[in-house]
């Protein structure tokens, strides 16, 4: 236990010292207070179109979006601890390195999962019960350690880190796009994980809970396996 906190103690110490870091952290909430407030704004702004009946879709995408940005600040400790040579040094210490993998992956859930509890009042839009959002809330959460983990996984330097983070944030919010395709071609974006958090979030709004619950069991599962082949494969290309 001791050893857990002196790293978590260090890691809190990294993100404050390296404003790359720090800056995806802030930006979370002002993305979420600002966005919330814009979107209310368009009900006035734009009269004429039901604007409201996209507040589940944007709440959604933004308790997707999140894991994402803190993937970013996850996947470059692993990627600067990759190119010190720390992780390699952990295999030879009393702190073994699947050990410490575990507490860094923890960790990255345990931040998402905190910022989505936190973000449905702050983004003000749509209300649903918390027995139906902290379920949701888990399974977006164990997204930060998939991207993480591929960040890290298929990364020589901060500069494709960098690189990959974009493209990962693209494919965060792909599924958003399924909202407004109304035939079972929507169904291809359940190949992207954030597409079970995104319409089980959805069909709790819209008080469908039968719906809301097979996309929870459904996308749990799914991010398990997901998880476990990238700690795998991470494991192997990184102790190897």
């Amino acid at each position: 236990m001791s050893k857990v906190l002196i790293l978590l103690k260090n890691d809190f110490k990294n993100i404050i010292k390296e404003k790359l870091m720090l800056l995806p952290a802030l930006a979370v909430l002002i993305f979420i207070i600002l966005f919330g407030w814009i979107t209310r704004k368009c009900v006035v702004w734009i009269p004429d179109y039901d604007v409201k009946s996209l507040f589940p879709l944007v709440t959604a995408g933004n308790i997707v979006f999140t894991p994402c940005l803190y993937s970013f600040v996850i996947g470059f400790m692993l990627i600067e601890e990759k190119e010190s040579k720390v992780l390699d040094a952990i295999r030879v210490s009393p702190l073994p390195g699947g050990m410490f993998l575990s507490y860094r992956l923890s960790f990255a859930i345990l931040i998402s999962l905190i910022n989505g509890l936190i973000s449905l009042p702050l983004i003000n839009l749509t209300y649903i019960d918390y027995k139906y959002l902290i379920p949701i809330v888990i399974i977006a959460a164990l997204e930060t350690p998939i991207y993480s983990l591929i960040m890290a996984t298929w990364s020589n330097n901060k500069v494709e880190g960098m690189a990959i983070s974009k493209g990962l944030g693209v494919i965060s919010e792909a599924p958003l796009i399924s909202f407004f395709i109304n035939s079972p071609v929507r169904y291809i974006f359940a190949l992207f994980p954030s597409f079970y958090p995104v319409w089980a979030f959805i069909h709790a709004a819209n008080g469908n809970t039968k719906s809301w619950l097979l996309f929870v069991c459904v996308g749990l599962v799914y991010h398990v396996i997901i998880n476990v082949f990238l700690i795998k494969q991470f494991k192997r290309k990184v102790y190897s």
